[in-house]
């Protein structure tokens, strides 16, 4: 009822602000507040921009809490504002957004800060200002320094090519990653970019099942995306701002870019999988405005077909919630939950 009213999304942006920079316990609550108490400035994880991050509290005097509290404001600020530019209905994303993937934001935070970086920096390939090459590169850096895992966003470049070539592209990067992760190629070249434990966390966890799951979710965003394009040309779309026309047509490539990611999951889900959940954004924007816009962006559409893709939206937004909230109840969303600064 009131999917582009800025004051709920004002209550929204409040609400997540709340459980995220208010949170007072979590899986990597003890292990970050050591290290930011102690200023450990070599410690393993700890990345020359996520340290600078903590700099900048040191400095102000902050405590650990109050370091969550401002940086996670500045992170849900990025998402907030690029759903607000390109969905037709912000506050139905940003609903989504909270069951999925916010709560493991709330826990894995650094990762969070460097993923709202780089999906912030996909406006700068999506509006393509001048040197919209470089100011990207340049966003994607500040996140890699951060996290170097949201480097893993640079896939979504191909959204820049044509749909077909698109996804040719990322039909032979799925290919050439899964032969380079089954011959022991990928592990053999991560020894020269990674130190012993990242490597050992990121390249000595290969299974057959574990990242099954994770990968029919990823294929079914993916199908689902492809299913509900348009079939009429996005410039024919007059009634939106250019803003949201142009996401549409970006992403009608840049969906393709999820398949290598998805190539990745059997090294390590734990690892890999992140920026394909943070990537869902994109997924959630595209396919709320198609779903509950009910309007240009579902042209050529009967209501019946509609629905249909109504009902497979919801069916794999549960689906992928299951598996990424199965055995983590307790440890997740019991805890996120339960301990707060304004209720614990």
């Amino acid at each position: 009822m009131k999917r582009q009213s800025r004051v709920v999304t004002a209550i929204a942006f409040a609400s997540l602000w709340i459980l995220m920079g208010l949170n007072t316990a979590n899986a990597d609550y003890t292990l970050y507040k050591y290290l930011y108490d102690f200023k450990l400035l070599d410690a393993s994880g700890i990345n020359a921009g996520y340290l600078a991050a903590e700099q900048i509290a040191w400095f102000l005097g902050l405590d650990f809490m109050q370091f969550r509290a401002l940086f996670s404001a500045v992170g849900l600020g990025l998402i907030v504002l690029f759903i607000r530019r390109y969905s037709t209905c912000p506050n139905i994303v940003l609903a989504l957004y909270a069951l999925l993937p916010f709560m493991y934001d709330v826990v894995q935070f650094k990762f969070f800060l460097a993923a709202s970086i780089a999906i912030y920096s996909l406006r700068f390939l999506i509006d393509r200002p001048k040197f919209f090459g470089l100011k990207y590169g340049i966003g994607l850096y500040i996140a890699a320094l951060i996290h170097p895992a949201s480097f893993l966003f640079i896939v979504f470049v191909i959204g820049l090519l044509s749909e077909r070539n698109a996804f040719r592209v990322s039909l032979i990067a799925a290919a050439f990653v899964l032969i380079a992760v089954y011959s022991g190629l990928a592990q053999h070249i991560s020894t020269f970019l990674l130190d012993s434990v990242k490597q050992a966390a990121y390249m000595t966890e290969l299974g057959r099942f574990g990242w099954i799951p994770y990968f029919v979710s990823g294929v079914g965003g993916v199908a689902l995306s492809y299913f509900s394009s348009s079939r009429r040309h996005c410039t024919e779309l007059s009634r939106f701002d250019r803003a949201p026309l142009r996401f549409r047509r970006y992403f009608e490539s840049a969906k393709y870019a999820f398949l290598p990611l998805l190539a990745m999951l059997p090294l390590s889900v734990q690892n890999f999988y992140r920026p394909i959940r943070s990537g869902n954004l994109l997924i959630l924007i595209f396919l709320s405005s198609f779903v509950f816009d009910g309007s240009d962006f579902s042209i050529g559409f009967s209501r019946t077909e509609i629905k249909a893709i109504g009902i497979l939206f919801l069916a794999w937004l549960v689906f992928t919630q299951i598996i990424l909230y199965k055995g983590v109840i307790d440890p997740v969303l019991v805890t996120e939950l339960t301990n707060n600064f304004l209720w614990s």
